[in-house]
Protein backbone atom coordinates (compact mmCIF):
# COMPACT_ATOMS: atom_id res chain seq x y z
CA UNK A 1 0.00 0.00 0.00
CA UNK A 2 3.16 2.32 0.40
CA UNK A 3 3.14 4.25 -3.03
CA UNK A 4 7.38 4.78 -3.40
CA UNK A 5 10.32 4.44 -1.09
CA UNK A 6 11.13 7.18 1.61
CA UNK A 7 15.00 6.15 1.70
CA UNK A 8 17.73 8.55 1.70
CA UNK A 9 17.99 9.31 -2.06
CA UNK A 10 17.82 12.63 -3.60
CA UNK A 11 14.44 14.37 -2.94
CA UNK A 12 14.68 16.82 -5.61
CA UNK A 13 14.85 13.70 -7.84
CA UNK A 14 12.31 11.19 -6.75
CA UNK A 15 8.92 11.30 -7.84
CA UNK A 16 6.22 11.36 -4.84
CA UNK A 17 2.43 12.11 -4.77
CA UNK A 18 1.05 15.63 -3.20
CA UNK A 19 -2.31 16.70 -2.03
CA UNK A 20 -2.64 20.46 -3.35
CA UNK A 21 -4.49 23.66 -2.07
CA UNK A 22 -4.29 27.25 -3.05
CA UNK A 23 -7.01 29.85 -1.90
CA UNK A 24 -7.86 33.29 -2.93
CA UNK A 25 -6.39 35.77 -0.86
CA UNK A 26 -8.66 36.62 1.65
CA UNK A 27 -10.94 34.00 0.60
CA UNK A 28 -12.46 36.12 -2.63
CA UNK A 29 -13.90 34.28 -4.75
CA UNK A 30 -10.99 34.48 -7.31
CA UNK A 31 -12.57 31.43 -9.90
CA UNK A 32 -15.95 32.73 -9.70
CA UNK A 33 -16.97 32.96 -13.51
CA UNK A 34 -17.35 29.58 -15.42
CA UNK A 35 -14.78 31.49 -18.04
CA UNK A 36 -12.25 31.77 -14.80
CA UNK A 37 -12.50 28.33 -14.50
CA UNK A 38 -12.24 27.11 -17.66
CA UNK A 39 -9.39 29.06 -17.94
CA UNK A 40 -7.45 28.12 -15.12
CA UNK A 41 -8.10 24.65 -16.43
CA UNK A 42 -6.19 25.18 -19.59
CA UNK A 43 -3.78 26.83 -17.97
CA UNK A 44 -3.16 24.11 -15.50
CA UNK A 45 -2.88 21.27 -18.16
CA UNK A 46 -0.60 23.44 -20.07
CA UNK A 47 1.84 23.99 -17.04
CA UNK A 48 1.71 20.55 -16.10
CA UNK A 49 2.27 19.53 -19.83
CA UNK A 50 5.33 21.79 -19.62
CA UNK A 51 7.31 20.80 -16.35
CA UNK A 52 6.11 17.02 -16.84
CA UNK A 53 3.34 16.91 -13.98
CA UNK A 54 1.72 14.26 -13.49
CA UNK A 55 -2.51 15.09 -12.70
CA UNK A 56 -4.22 12.31 -10.70
CA UNK A 57 -7.04 14.38 -9.55
CA UNK A 58 -8.65 17.86 -9.38
CA UNK A 59 -11.31 20.27 -8.46
CA UNK A 60 -11.58 24.27 -8.98
CA UNK A 61 -13.91 25.52 -6.53
CA UNK A 62 -14.67 29.36 -6.63
CA UNK A 63 -12.04 30.67 -4.08
CA UNK A 64 -10.03 28.21 -3.85
CA UNK A 65 -8.59 24.47 -6.00
CA UNK A 66 -7.61 20.86 -5.01
CA UNK A 67 -4.96 19.40 -7.21
CA UNK A 68 -3.60 15.63 -6.86
CA UNK A 69 0.08 15.36 -8.66
CA UNK A 70 2.57 13.30 -9.31
CA UNK A 71 6.09 15.19 -9.31
CA UNK A 72 9.45 15.46 -8.25
CA UNK A 73 9.77 18.20 -5.18
CA UNK A 74 11.53 20.79 -7.43
CA UNK A 75 9.51 21.02 -10.21
CA UNK A 76 6.43 20.85 -8.10
CA UNK A 77 7.43 24.31 -6.77
CA UNK A 78 8.16 25.86 -10.73
CA UNK A 79 4.68 24.43 -11.77
CA UNK A 80 3.04 26.29 -8.98
CA UNK A 81 4.56 29.13 -8.94
CA UNK A 82 3.92 29.11 -12.73
CA UNK A 83 0.06 28.27 -12.64
CA UNK A 84 -0.65 30.66 -10.10
CA UNK A 85 1.27 33.41 -11.35
CA UNK A 86 -0.20 33.51 -14.60
CA UNK A 87 -3.56 33.14 -13.31
CA UNK A 88 -2.91 36.47 -11.18
CA UNK A 89 -2.04 37.86 -13.95
CA UNK A 90 -5.29 37.10 -16.29
CA UNK A 91 -7.14 37.78 -13.29
CA UNK A 92 -5.70 41.04 -12.43
CA UNK A 93 -5.95 41.94 -16.53
CA UNK A 94 -9.52 41.10 -16.84
CA UNK A 95 -10.75 42.32 -13.10
CA UNK A 96 -8.89 45.52 -13.89
CA UNK A 97 -7.10 44.48 -10.41
CA UNK A 98 -3.67 44.24 -8.89
CA UNK A 99 -1.53 42.84 -5.55
CA UNK A 100 -1.88 39.71 -4.49
CA UNK A 101 -4.64 36.85 -5.65
CA UNK A 102 -3.75 34.30 -3.85
CA UNK A 103 -3.37 33.75 -0.05
CA UNK A 104 0.71 32.89 0.69
CA UNK A 105 2.19 29.95 -0.52
CA UNK A 106 0.51 26.62 -1.64
CA UNK A 107 -0.16 24.26 0.96
CA UNK A 108 0.98 20.76 0.39
CA UNK A 109 0.79 17.34 1.58
CA UNK A 110 2.62 14.54 0.81
CA UNK A 111 1.07 11.25 0.01
CA UNK A 112 2.68 8.11 1.06
CA UNK A 113 0.11 5.58 1.17
CA UNK A 114 -2.44 4.19 -1.44
CA UNK A 115 -5.24 3.97 0.62
CA UNK A 116 -4.67 7.82 2.01
CA UNK A 117 -4.84 8.61 -1.88
CA UNK A 118 -8.23 7.11 -3.11
CA UNK A 119 -10.04 8.73 0.07
CA UNK A 120 -8.05 12.11 -0.80
CA UNK A 121 -9.45 12.11 -4.88
CA UNK A 122 -13.05 11.25 -2.79
CA UNK A 123 -12.42 14.06 -0.93
CA UNK A 124 -11.41 16.00 -3.16
CA UNK A 125 -14.29 14.94 -5.72
CA UNK A 126 -16.60 15.77 -3.31
CA UNK A 127 -15.73 19.19 -2.41
CA UNK A 128 -18.79 20.39 -4.18
CA UNK A 129 -21.21 18.21 -2.63
CA UNK A 130 -19.78 19.04 0.41
CA UNK A 131 -20.51 22.90 -0.40
CA UNK A 132 -24.14 21.93 -1.47
CA UNK A 133 -23.36 23.15 -4.81
CA UNK A 134 -23.99 19.76 -6.62
CA UNK A 135 -26.17 16.43 -5.05
CA UNK A 136 -23.42 14.51 -7.03
CA UNK A 137 -20.11 14.33 -7.88
CA UNK A 138 -20.75 14.09 -11.79
CA UNK A 139 -23.08 16.81 -11.66
CA UNK A 140 -20.09 19.70 -10.98
CA UNK A 141 -18.31 20.12 -14.68
CA UNK A 142 -15.10 21.60 -12.98
CA UNK A 143 -13.64 18.47 -11.14
CA UNK A 144 -12.03 15.15 -12.40
CA UNK A 145 -14.62 12.94 -11.56
CA UNK A 146 -15.94 13.90 -14.84
CA UNK A 147 -13.13 13.02 -16.84
CA UNK A 148 -12.45 9.53 -14.99
CA UNK A 149 -16.34 8.72 -14.54
CA UNK A 150 -17.83 9.74 -18.30
CA UNK A 151 -14.75 10.75 -20.29
CA UNK A 152 -13.21 7.12 -19.69
CA UNK A 153 -16.28 5.82 -21.86
CA UNK A 154 -14.87 7.74 -24.63
CA UNK A 155 -11.15 7.24 -24.17
CA UNK A 156 -10.87 11.08 -23.51
CA UNK A 157 -9.24 12.16 -20.07
CA UNK A 158 -8.77 15.34 -20.42
CA UNK A 159 -5.17 16.41 -18.20
CA UNK A 160 -5.65 13.12 -15.76
CA UNK A 161 -2.67 10.55 -16.01
CA UNK A 162 -3.09 7.45 -17.53
CA UNK A 163 -1.35 6.21 -14.27
CA UNK A 164 -3.58 7.51 -11.92
CA UNK A 165 -6.54 5.17 -13.96
CA UNK A 166 -4.49 2.20 -13.83
CA UNK A 167 -3.85 2.65 -9.63
CA UNK A 168 -7.76 2.69 -9.34
CA UNK A 169 -8.23 -0.33 -11.99
CA UNK A 170 -6.00 -2.77 -10.21
CA UNK A 171 -7.79 -1.31 -6.78
CA UNK A 172 -11.20 -1.58 -7.51
CA UNK A 173 -13.08 -4.18 -9.50
CA UNK A 174 -15.02 -1.25 -12.01
CA UNK A 175 -15.80 2.60 -11.94
CA UNK A 176 -19.45 1.73 -10.85
CA UNK A 177 -17.57 0.50 -7.62
CA UNK A 178 -15.40 3.71 -7.24
CA UNK A 179 -17.92 5.70 -7.89
CA UNK A 180 -20.04 4.19 -4.87
CA UNK A 181 -16.93 4.89 -2.70
CA UNK A 182 -17.10 8.23 -2.93
CA UNK A 183 -20.65 7.73 -0.99
CA UNK A 184 -18.81 6.46 1.43
CA UNK A 185 -17.31 9.25 4.06
CA UNK A 186 -15.18 9.33 6.58
CA UNK A 187 -12.66 11.32 8.50
CA UNK A 188 -9.74 12.58 6.86
CA UNK A 189 -7.45 11.82 9.61
CA UNK A 190 -8.53 8.28 9.47
CA UNK A 191 -7.46 7.58 5.63
CA UNK A 192 -4.12 5.92 6.22
CA UNK A 193 -6.38 3.11 8.28
CA UNK A 194 -8.89 2.87 5.25
CA UNK A 195 -10.09 -0.64 4.27
CA UNK A 196 -12.29 -0.80 1.15
CA UNK A 197 -15.41 -3.27 0.62
CA UNK A 198 -14.97 -6.02 -1.55
CA UNK A 199 -18.23 -5.76 -4.01
CA UNK A 200 -18.76 -8.04 -6.46
CA UNK A 201 -21.12 -6.74 -9.76
CA UNK A 202 -23.27 -8.97 -11.37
Amino acid sequence: DVLGSRGLGDVYKRQDVYHIVSRGNNQKNILEEDNDKKYFYGLMKEKAGQFQVEIYAYCIMSNHFHLMVKSDFKMLSVFMRELNSNYAVYYNCKYGESGHVFQGRFYSSCIEKESYMVSCIRYIHNNPVRAYLVSDILSYPYSSAREIFLNDRRKKRGCISRDILGILSNRFTSLDQFYDFHNVFDNPVSYTHLTLPTIRLV
